[in-house]
């Protein structure tokens, strides 16, 4: 919900907490932690998936937090002292996704949280809808329903390009920007500058 720097609120608004505002009176809301944000689940049973074959809509959230990027001595899970030197997620998040996917019932919507770009390559085709939230702070959880549910109508344009993998860029020596940015980057971004659109029509 935060990153690196911020100031603290007795009303922070997780996720799940927006859209339990949210629903409507009579509706069933179901939440099952299905994946570790680390690492692979120290359990190997998971209920989690097998609840998407009944749900109406499945909204799965994902990303990485300022524990594993940004400042080094804040990113205590990282182990590149808070540099990424890859844009994926973490394995059993990409998994978990796929497993929601084959057993969905009805549409798929992925929010992520992320403080950069990520390569979600492998979860866009499995998606119904895809949230990009960034770390969206105090009332992120409210935001985000209020997006899910048609309340507002956001501008949602990416606000710089998405590489398909550090690969892509040069090594990073000195600040020069060629084969950097939407104006110098050589080879196809998995996103441009200014990909997506809107949400939906409120009204």
């Amino acid at each position: 919900m935060i990153d690196n720097y911020y100031g603290i609120s007795d009303s922070l608004v997780s996720i799940l907490e927006g859209i339990a505002g949210k629903v409507s009176l009579g509706s069933s809301l179901n939440y099952r932690s299905g994946a570790l944000p680390f690492h692979d689940n120290i359990n190997p049973l998971n209920w989690a998936p097998q609840v998407a074959k009944t749900a109406d809509a499945v909204i799965a959230v994902v990303g990485v937090s300022a524990d594993m990027e940004g400042e080094e001595v804040d990113a205590i899970a990282s182990a590149d002292r808070g540099d990424r030197v890859a844009i994926t997620l973490p394995q059993n998040q990409v998994d978990y996704v796929k497993q929601l996917a084959e057993n969905k019932k009805g549409p798929l919507i992925l929010v992520v949280a992320a403080g950069s770009p990520v390569d979600i390559s492998e979860l866009d085709p499995l998606a119904d809808a895809i949230l990009w939230i960034w770390y969206p702070g105090e009332q992120g959880g409210n935001a985000v329903a209020d997006v899910i549910f048609g309340d507002t109508n956001p501008s949602g344009h990416l606000p710089l390009t998405f590489v398909k993998t550090i690969d892509d860029l040069p090594p990073f020596d000195d600040y020069a920007m060629s084969g950097r940015t939407y104006k110098f980057l050589e080879k196809a971004p998995l996103y441009p500058f200014g990909f997506g659109r809107s949400y939906t029509n409120p009204h």
